[in-house]
């Protein structure tokens, strides 16, 4: 008589296992990089509507604002966000220089944005002194720039509403996420360019 056994051998349930994992590792893989793209996706929709407000700012006062700020709302401190001080920071480039939240910038922009809409909080960094996080409004000398903190692997578009990329490239040593960086103007009163 002869014995019948259900059930599967050890090299059936070995094969189904790997086929699990290598599904679900590829899964894992696709979900990262839909994320990081909506990430990408809302930091530039946001920098775009920023970008919108500032020019009808320089349209009705003749200049774009002369402070640099955070753009946006939801910013922490310090370059992991766990720094104990309640000031919203968005760049750090030395142990003493910084741009936070700026309360006379979103005073003054207020009238020319609906609400304060916020990009992905994503932090390049490259030491803990030196990083960008979110989008700065940030004055460098007499020009007005954007500069845009985006996920490692995502690329730098070549313009923001109709501003060309000046700067991009990824941050080392902390990680290497990308920073990217579009001159909006100047901050000379009656400056048209």
């Amino acid at each position: 008589m002869r014995k019948n056994t259900s059930g599967f051998t050890i090299v059936e349930l070995l094969i189904a296992v790997i086929v699990i994992a290598i599904l679900a590792s590829i899964t894992l893989v696709a979900y990262t990089g839909i994320q990081q793209r909506a990430r990408t996706a809302q930091t530039i929709t946001t920098a775009e509507q920023w970008i919108k407000g500032l020019m009808i700012y320089k349209a009705r006062n003749g200049s774009l604002p002369s402070m640099s700020s955070c753009l946006g709302a939801g910013y922490k401190y310090d370059y992991n966000e766990q720094g104990a001080s309640t000031v919203a920071q968005c760049q750090q480039t030395s142990s003493s220089v910084g741009v936070v939240t700026n309360p006379a910038f979103t005073a003054a922009m207020q009238p020319y944005m609906a609400g304060s809409p916020a990009p992905a909080m994503v932090t390049a960094a490259n030491s803990t002194t030196s990083w960008y996080r979110g989008i700065t409004y940030n004055i460098n000398g007499t020009t007005a720039q954007i500069v845009l903190a985006l996920d490692r692997g995502q690329t730098c578009p070549a313009k923001i509403s109709e501003y060309n990329r000046s700067y991009g490239a990824p941050t080392s040593g902390l990680n290497t996420n990308m920073v990217c960086i579009y001159e909006i103007g100047s901050i000379a009163s009656y400056d048209f360019n």
